[in-house]
């Protein structure tokens, strides 16, 4: 028999924060971020709220620059920042229902627009073992080339890595669970079978009135 997952966004899902936020907050408090950097970022902000540029671009040119260029060092930072910032954040209805799954002997994800850097130290406190998030390219002397390993895992193309993951593990989307707080997810959310909203942004609310669908706050 195929198996079931139950797959969890992350920003403002299992966490009650965005981690986007939370690390540029702790560059700044910690007065690593120089006077290009901060005007990058808010450049970058601009560009992102009049959809001139995507998360994923945001991703490979911004986060890695941040933290110095190497793999090594955001590694390092991200385990950091996880250690003194996102730990705190995690929510109480995202630990238990991540138990609850596993009681029925689902599969639990995380699904994150995200990279690899800041989801995992988050999965391995949880003790998920399954990831699927946004990775970016590594050249051979540990710098980060600007690139992203297509596709990014955000929007629609979450559904791609979903779907890969689940052929792979003999997993049942159809009768799986997905968590989200982001209308950007509406086609993962469209994908599986029992899809539940959390926290919710307004068009996100707006469409789950509409179909139905679960609403949930989860702290």
């Amino acid at each position: 028999m195929p198996q079931i997952a139950a797959l969890f966004d992350m920003d403002k899902t299992l966490l009650n924060r965005s981690t986007g936020m939370m690390y540029v907050g702790y560059l700044r408090e910690q007065g690593r971020l120089n006077r290009r950097q901060m005007l990058q970022i808010l450049w970058y902000g601009a560009l992102y709220k009049l959809g001139l540029v995507s998360f994923p671009t945001l991703g490979a040119d911004l986060v890695a620059d941040l933290a110095g260029g190497t793999e090594t060092q955001l590694r390092d930072l991200c385990e950091e920042l996880f250690r003194e910032r996102i730990i705190y954040t995690i929510t109480d209805a995202g630990r238990e229902r991540i138990a609850q799954h596993r009681e029925q002997g689902h599969i639990p994800v995380i699904l994150s627009a995200s990279t690899n850097y800041v989801v995992e130290p988050l999965a391995r406190h949880l003790g998920v073992t399954d990831v699927l998030c946004t990775r970016l390219v590594v050249g051979p002397d540990d710098h980060f080339t600007g690139q992203i390993v297509e596709p990014p895992c955000f929007g629609p193309q979450k559904v791609t890595h979903a779907e890969r993951w689940a052929a792979v593990h003999d997993v049942d989307l159809g009768a799986s669970y997905f968590y989200s707080d982001s209308f950007t997810d509406r086609s993962m959310l469209e994908r599986v079978g029992h899809p539940v909203v959390v926290n919710p942004d307004t068009r996100l609310r707006r469409l789950a009135g509409q179909r139905g669908w679960p609403i949930e706050g989860w702290e």
